[in-house]
């Protein structure tokens, strides 16, 4: 009877055993399907929303490039049509002071004020295309020309002038302005450089052999 009872009660547990090991292993696989059809429908929504951001960051980097080009665009051709009035203007300040003698003398100033007041028009229709050091030197050549006009002024004054000491001081004055007169092709010189370098024609200097 005993033993009976130890082979019944040994059955039981080895069947309990068996349930509960099937048991198991049946919600481990439910359990890990789950989480697979859980990952997978993570990894496919991931994937959606990092594709939707791509393109979203494409489509923003396409319009950015569009709009940088159709700015640079501006600046390059604002930058040419400023240098282009800078020659002239040079051109025209040489011939006041060249010219300034003879008979044509007030046409050549009409003409020199004339490309200054074009040139400084100009740039400040377009200043906010270019960098302020472009404006520091555009500044300091309104003083060139200024001082140019004062050089020519003061030149044909001092041919009218008798007295030796006011004389002295005029001369003074005009040898003053002609310093700062002569500071045009300097300016003119870094303008050059720096109009090339925002447009990107920098010219490499060649190595030497």
């Amino acid at each position: 009877m005993a033993e009976l009872l130890i082979t019944v009660i040994t059955s039981n547990a080895l069947l309990i055993g068996v349930l509960g090991y099937l048991s198991k292993s049946l919600i481990t696989q439910w359990l890990n399907k789950d989480i697979e059809i859980f990952k997978s429908d993570i990894n496919a929504k991931l994937t959606h929303e990092l594709e939707t951001y791509k393109s979203k960051l494409e489509k923003e980097r396409i319009t950015l490039q569009v709009a940088y080009s159709g700015i640079f665009s501006k600046q390059a051709e604002s930058i040419l049509d400023l240098y282009k009035k800078l020659v002239k203007l040079d051109d025209e300040l040489r011939l006041a002071i060249h010219m300034m003698e003879t008979e044509f003398s007030d046409k050549y100033l009409l003409n020199a004020i004339k490309s200054w007041l074009e040139f400084d028009s100009f740039f400040n229709e377009h200043k906010i295309l270019l960098p302020e050091d472009v404006a520091s030197v555009v500044s300091q050549i309104q003083k060139v020309f200024n001082s140019t006009l004062k050089y020519r002024e003061l030149s044909l004054k001092s041919s009218m002038i008798e007295d030796s000491e006011q004389l002295r001081s005029l001369l003074s004055d005009r040898d003053k302005s002609a310093i700062v007169a002569n500071e045009f092709p300097r300016l003119k010189a870094s303008l050059e450089v720096r109009f090339r370098d925002l447009i990107g024609s920098v010219i490499m200097p060649s190595k030497a052999n």
